[in-house]
């Protein structure tokens, strides 16, 4: 499984913490499926159970990691505070809607929600463009999940999480 994270600022910081929660996360989701595959004689891995690969790739304003991403070919897309948001296809379209995998994009700031900051990530972004419907985001309030309504009627999946944590993350999927 291939894990593909998109940060601008807390989870690149904070990605050794983050990826051995994730790693954890996994193990526990899948610890029966484990245990039910029978060993390969032919070899010392478990039939059935393939590494994760967990990669962060740091995505500023301007940057365009598209080709990056689609050679990783994630099976899941974590992305902070709207990061990468800015990449565009040649028809405006989000280009996150080209990667074929579950994707949970999450709002870890609300301010990141209320004002341009820096990074371009404001919501205007998500304005009037199409949305893939493998697109979850996650935010911490109500306010934060209307403020993302206002921008974008047509957001597939929005979940309200107040104590952002990975396990916490894990439990509403």
């Amino acid at each position: 499984m291939n894990i593909a994270i998109v940060s601008n600022d807390y989870f690149a910081k904070n990605i050794e913490n983050i990826t051995d929660e994730i790693r954890e996360m996994l193990a526990e989701c899948v610890n029966d499926t484990i245990y039910s595959h029978t060993k390969d004689e032919s070899s010392d891995t478990d039939s059935g159970v393939t590494a994760t690969n967990i990669k962060l790739f740091k995505c500023k304003a301007g940057d365009n990691i598209m080709s990056q991403l689609e050679n990783f070919k994630p099976d899941l897309l974590i992305t902070e505070n709207l990061a990468g948001f800015n990449m565009t296809t040649l028809m405006d379209s989000i280009a996150y809607n080209k990667i074929h995998a579950l994707q949970i994009h999450v709002i870890s700031d609300d301010p990141v929600l209320n004002s341009s900051d820096a990074e371009g990530q404001d919501l205007s972004i998500l304005k009037g463009k199409p949305l893939s419907l493998s697109m979850h985001f996650v935010c911490k309030s109500d306010g934060a999940k209307e403020l993302l309504l206002t921008a974008n009627s047509d957001i597939p999946y929005i979940h309200v999480i107040p104590d952002l944590r990975i396990k916490n993350l894990a439990e509403a999927f």
